[in-house]
């Protein structure tokens, strides 16, 4: 798992990255229970421990079933710091981590490694990176912040779908833009 936007310094996430990050004592595995059945005395333990720090009765966590149960979420391959101050904002997951809500998953429309690296690049290109601010909130020092729904909606240059080989459909949205994600 990775949890913080800072914790991943460039536009792609390795397996070698997630070392360092542990090396750092950075948390990096995610705890994936489904029920109560079966759980180890370690476990249900630890799970205690969480009970009297009050986790259960925190804001998000207090919507869930079962308090500790996160939900279940595809490794995603591209991920986006919806919130940042950088310019590489979108980051090629390589490691296969699974993000917390610091991060918005992105989906490409095919699943090819070549079209996923093309994706990646095209998004973090200056111009694709620029036009973000079309479709997001802007704040102090230049942060920006995109939510979820506005995401797929960012405009990507044709010069750049073409430069990056993305144009393999002709799907289009209702506002004629290319579905890439």
């Amino acid at each position: 798992a990775i949890g913080r936007t800072k914790d991943v310094t460039g536009d792609k996430l390795t397996i070698e990255d997630i070392k360092k990050l542990e090396e750092n004592n950075r948390p990096t595995i995610l705890l994936s229970i489904n029920s109560n059945d079966n759980i180890p005395e370690s476990v249900a333990n630890y799970l205690q421990e969480g009970e009297k720090l009050g986790l259960p009765d925190r804001p998000l966590i207090k919507q869930r079933k079962l308090w500790y149960k996160m939900e279940h979420r595809e490794v995603p391959p591209i991920l986006f710091a919806y919130l940042g101050r950088r310019n590489s904002r979108f980051i090629k997951n390589e490691a296969g981590v699974v993000p917390l809500t610091s991060f918005l998953c992105i989906y490409p429309i095919y699943d090819d490694e070549l079209y996923i690296a093309n994706l990646c690049e095209a998004l973090n290109d200056p111009e694709t990176i620029q036009n973000l601010r079309l479709v997001g909130k802007s704040y102090g020092s230049g942060a920006i912040k995109v939510e979820p729904r506005n995401l797929d909606k960012v405009p990507i240059p044709e010069h750049i779908v073409d430069k990056y080989n993305l144009t393999r459909q002709k799907y289009k949205t209702t506002s004629q833009q290319l579905e890439l994600f």
